[in-house]
């Protein structure tokens, strides 16, 4: 199994079989902790590898694009959560999500675990969880051989991992670090490799010491999840049929890896504009005296080229939008990583995210403000006018996607219902 992809007019081979890499290929590197091997032709002449084996990233990318669409079709406002775990797939990275249980984070994982024909391993962490709940027992007949070995199941065989409750373990942080971040555990002289693509980890609290923060790095990507608060997505969520539909599988694990193969070759040879924007954010986010490991950045700008590759589309500056997902560490962070990130790759976007928080202004100032003060309302009242005009120039603009221009039309129509509610309060005044 091998692809192809080509840099600055150069065609790279990536395989995850290195015995298929001919004798002839001018430049070898390994990617993936090993898992997978690039490597160039010195000349044109020389027999290229087995197109029969030869998979094409714009059709795994169509289908992924397809699981990602189906399983968010599924559940009510989890569209940004589908695809964050697709993106940790693709990546061959974790995620962590921040938010309450009941919000749908193990059934949107378990859907898209059967997309991919993996195996899922679930977990509730407590200070009880001992070293043979997540790797296994030890083997029974071989210790009364006198051998000590163990029988390796859970987080040392599967695929993806749910984590749940991460924080809540006692011990058995080596263990974790291990096979997050190195993909192996270890028993005695065993150094064993684990197919783990993707852990998930679930809490509403996050970390407080030393040795826990190791672990919340190695969450590449963050999210934060809430329960529903919109009416009409409520009423559609307790009517949905999530639990009883059926996922079939679109992609295989074999191309998840070397496609993670490939989205790290690309961030090794990254273009000039998005790294730009990593240096932005970098000056920006220190210049606010927070600072962010050397490991996430760099497997950010990884992440960016996984996007890229979910998307079909070049790595360009635009894809330092994942950084939403990377940059922040602790909750009141998220509203200005947001803003910061969006305001740099994707200026358009940032602007809708503007609005719909010039939106959340005014709901608050409706709130609190005097209902005896005109003066104030008529001020409200002019700051909503201003708004409904950058929304509709924002709607004529020929950057907007059909999805942008859906989500600034229920901008507006909340605008109006807003402008409905202050009506009535000048009207029960007078």
């Amino acid at each position: 199994m091998f692809t192809k992809v080509s840099i600055n007019g150069k065609t790279h081979y990536v395989t995850l079989d290195k015995t298929s890499v001919p004798t002839q290929a001018e430049r070898k590197l390994s990617l993936s902790n090993g898992q997978a091997i690039s490597f160039t032709l010195a000349s044109a002449d020389f027999d290229q590898p087995d197109e029969n084996s030869f998979v094409n990233l714009s059709d795994v990318s169509r289908r992924l694009q397809a699981l990602m669409k189906s399983v968010s079709s599924n559940f009510v406002e989890r569209e940004t959560m589908v695809e964050a775990f697709i993106l940790g797939l693709v990546s061959n990275e974790h995620s962590f999500v921040l938010g309450p249980p009941g919000t749908a984070k193990t059934s949107v994982a378990n859907q898209l675990t059967k997309g991919i024909g993996g195996s899922l391993w679930r977990i509730v962490m407590n200070p009880d969880v001992t070293r043979d709940s997540l790797v296994g027992t030890i083997d029974p007949i071989a210790y009364e051989q006198g051998t000590w070995s163990r029988k390796w199941s859970s987080l040392a065989t599967c695929d993806v991992a749910i984590i749940d409750e991460v924080w809540k373990s006692a011990g058995n942080i080596n263990i974790l670090l291990d096979a997050l971040e190195e993909r192996r555990v270890r028993e005695g002289d065993e150094d064993r490799p684990i197919p783990l693509l993707s852990a998930i980890s679930m809490s509403n609290e996050l970390p407080e010491d030393g040795e826990r923060q190791a672990i919340y790095d190695r969450f590449l990507i963050r999210l934060h999840c809430d329960y529903i608060t919109d009416l009409n997505n409520f009423e559609a969520m307790l009517v949905s049929s999530a639990t009883t539909t059926e996922i079939e599988k679109m992609v295989s694990i074999g191309e998840l890896k070397l496609m993670s193969a490939c989205a790290e070759l690309l961030a090794l040879n990254a273009p000039k504009d998005l790294i730009d924007i990593f240096k932005e954010l970098r000056m920006e986010i220190g210049q606010n005296g927070r600072t962010v490991s050397d490991r996430r950045w760099k497997k950010s700008l990884k992440l960016a080229c996984a996007h890229a590759l979910l998307y079909d589309h070049a790595p360009s500056q635009v894809d330092a939008k994942i950084c939403v997902y990377t940059l922040w560490q602790e909750r009141d962070e998220i509203a200005d990583i947001k803003m910061l990130v969006m305001g740099l790759s994707d200026p358009f976007t940032s602007e809708i995210l503007s609005a719909k928080a010039g939106l959340e202004s005014l709901e608050k100032s409706l709130n609190e403000v005097d209902p005896t003060d005109l003066m104030a309302k008529s001020e409200l009242s002019s700051k909503a006018d201003e708004l409904s005009g950058v929304l509709e120039k924002l709607m004529r603009d020929t950057r907007a996607s059909a999805a942008q221009v859906e989500e600034m039309q229920e901008i507006q129509n909340a605008l109006l219902d807003w402008n409905k509610r202050l009506l009535k309060t000048v009207s029960r005044r007078s």
